[in-house]
């Protein structure tokens, strides 16, 4: 399963990285991981399209039930008196936890999800779609830049 980035702000702060070719804007691989976590699934089915979706089960629990190391955990002999910020003595929690994954019924298998990347100068979404699972399209009108982006990718498989 994949995991999903934290929310984000406004403004993503992420340092520069060097780049020995010559390409005039390369971003960080820690800029795009988050983008394609979040818009692109990790699987589609190879007939339909339809993108699996996690199935998730959930439950009420209170402040005892929870990991000892959760700062709302108490012991079994709390006494009830902490009260949430409404009021409530021990309200309870909602836990969610996935158990699985959607299955459309065609019975074909499942690819990784296809990210598009209309300027792919350098590479970098390429690099980062193989390295999370995922298919890819990188559009480039530079030739110079088609040919690095080719290397570098191919490059990363290792």
């Amino acid at each position: 399963m994949s995991s999903h980035p934290p929310n984000r702000r406004s403004v993503w702060v992420f340092p520069t990285r060097p780049f020995k070719d010559a390409h005039f804007a390369v971003f960080p691989s820690e800029l795009i991981e988050p983008c394609i976590l979040a818009g692109c699934p990790e699987y589609v089915c190879n007939k339909c399209g339809k993108p699996r979706e996690p199935v998730v089960k959930r439950k009420r629990i209170t402040r005892k039930e929870l990991p000892k190391d959760d700062p709302r955990y108490r012991p079994n002999d709390y006494d009830g008196s902490y009260k949430d910020i409404n009021g409530k003595a021990d309200a309870g929690y909602t836990v969610t936890e996935i158990v699985g994954l959607t299955d459309c019924g065609c019975n074909t298998g499942f690819s990784g999800g296809i990210v598009l990347d209309p300027f792919i100068g350098s590479g970098t979404t390429g690099v980062v779609a193989k390295k999370l699972g995922r298919n890819w399209i990188g559009i480039e009108l530079n030739p110079e830049y088609i040919k690095l982006a080719e290397k570098r990718i191919i490059a990363s498989e290792g």
